[in-house]
């Protein structure tokens, strides 16, 4: 099983775009009409304005319309729960209706959602890696994807907010892209620079905690119940962890979300309802969270909580699964291309002919295997001297690159060879000093197409060894001749 952070292995961002891509594109087509009956059901209940504005947001984008003739709302129906509204919904508007502004949103949600998962990935990785060197800790602090998710999100969020803005002027007011540069003008004169984030801290004081509390309880989950990888990696369990992490990120979140969509929809109806040349002012959230309680009571900051459930819940589920199946699917396609290169320097030419006694072949390598196979093992020293590792545990650690080498390459000629006489083995174990020392021994390897397996130690992600596959001494001294034997001790 190819482990996920594996550096040999490890997926590009490129190809994490890719999984982003397919995860928000499947999970949009899904859960969209979820979120347009729980954004009408909100909607519905908003005392603050006329409501003449409708929000629509499927979790990876937000889209504000008015309400008129030509409007996703031809007619306002008073809906009484979630599934009448469903009802109500399919039968005056159309069953289409169900996934009213889909293409809008994957026009600017795509963007969005490949911000958000590659900077997630990258932070993640990077300060997993810079933890575990600096301290020498077992696993992944639970703050880790904490302080990546919010931190991806708010960049996503941040980025894409002038974006929206510009989106949203030319679907309500109908402007052409000439006219656009005259309408940022305008936001920029009476509002200053700041008009281009309208209604952007409600929506980070949403989506930031969410992002935070949907990450960690989604690396929680996955630790608690403790698979194996081969069991970890499933599509299904993915999707389990997802809905779990959703579920309790929605909840806590959901006040916040209620009061974001009431403040949208005042500055979009301010903003369409006027001539936008003079300066607009939303409510601030404690206002509407005020207004809010007191015209529906505590449960109107829970308006939509049964539809958010059953859309994030089931979106957060998809998204994830697909993405994670996307980034297994790469490192499968990463691992088949390395062992394909690897395979090419070294493979033999196959010449057949025949004789009296039937055909033969006759195997030329490349190569001389006259001088002797030794089997090259390279372990680091500060496990023991610095890191206070057990003996045990480095031993164990030299036999994990061992055999992960011998089964990696295990119908390469030369160690089909090594391993035809069992009891004349030769292998020889050779020290690097730290975990730099090592990945660098490890690039000038790949470099040179020499095959070898880097041994990463989890839960720790930690490089702790490196072994080559079976190779005649002479073909591999200039790579591993000026390193010394293994010979660390302990001093109690």
């Amino acid at each position: 099983m190819i482990r996920e952070d594996d550096p040999q292995f490890r997926i590009t961002p490129v190809q994490q775009m890719a999984s982003a891509c397919s995860g928000a594109l499947i999970t949009s087509l899904f859960m969209t009409p979820l979120d347009v009956v729980k954004i009408r059901l909100q909607a519905q209940q908003k005392a603050l304005l006329s409501n003449k504005c409708y929000l629509y947001c499927n979790g990876l984008m937000e889209h504000l319309c008015p309400c008129g003739e030509a409007a996703w709302i031809p007619r306002r129906v008073h809906f009484h729960g979630t599934m009448d509204a469903f009802y109500k919904i399919s039968k005056i508007e159309g069953v289409t209706a169900l996934w009213s502004g889909l293409s809008p949103t994957l026009a600017l949600a795509l963007p969005c959602t490949v911000i958000y998962f590659v900077s997630y990935e990258q932070l993640r990785y990077k300060m997993k890696t810079t933890y575990n060197t600096i301290t020498g800790n077992m696993g992944q602090p639970m703050w880790i994807p904490l302080f990546a998710g919010a931190t991806a999100r708010m960049t996503a969020v941040t980025l894409v907010s002038p974006v929206e803005l510009i989106r949203t002027k030319m679907q309500s007011q109908k402007l052409t892209y000439s006219e656009i540069s005259i309408a940022l003008q305008q936001v920029l004169k009476y509002e200053g620079f700041k008009g281009l984030f309208r209604g952007l801290s409600s929506t980070l004081l949403r989506d930031v905690p969410f992002s935070g509390i949907y990450w960690t309880t989604y690396e929680k989950t996955k630790r608690i119940f403790d698979k194996p990888d081969s069991e970890k990696n499933t599509f299904l369990f993915n999707f389990f962890c997802g809905s779990v992490a959703g579920s309790v990120a929605a909840f806590v979140t959901l006040p916040f979300d209620v009061i974001k969509t009431h403040q949208q929809i005042e500055l979009g109806e301010k903003e369409i309802y006027t001539d936008g040349k003079t300066r607009q002012r939303a409510s601030n959230m404690k206002d509407i969270a005020k207004a809010i309680y007191r015209n529906h009571g505590v449960k109107g900051l829970f308006t939509g909580f049964l539809p958010r459930i059953f859309k994030v819940a089931p979106a957060c589920a998809i998204m994830i699964a697909t993405f994670e199946y996307g980034k297994q699917f790469f490192q499968k396609y990463n691992s088949q291309q390395y062992k394909e290169m690897m395979q090419r320097h070294h493979k033999d030419i196959i010449i057949g002919g025949n004789s009296n006694t039937g055909k033969r072949y006759i195997q030329l390598h490349l190569v001389t295997m006259s001088n002797t196979i030794v089997h090259y093992i390279l372990v680091r020293t500060d496990l023991l001297r610095d890191m206070a590792w057990s003996v045990g545990s480095v031993v164990a650690q030299a036999c994990h690159a061992s055999t992960a080498a011998l089964h990696l390459y295990k119908d390469d000629d030369y160690t089909k060879k090594y391993l035809s006489d069992l009891d004349n083995m030769h292998k020889v174990v050779l020290e690097v000093p730290n975990g730099e020392a090592l990945s660098q021994k490890a690039e000038e390897l790949i470099e040179n197409s020499i095959d070898h397996k880097l041994w990463i130690e989890h839960p720790e992600n930690i490089p702790t060894c490196l072994a080559l596959k079976p190779y005649p001494k002479e073909e591999v001294k200039k790579y591993v001749g000026k390193l010394k034997l293994y010979r660390t001790t302990v001093i109690c």
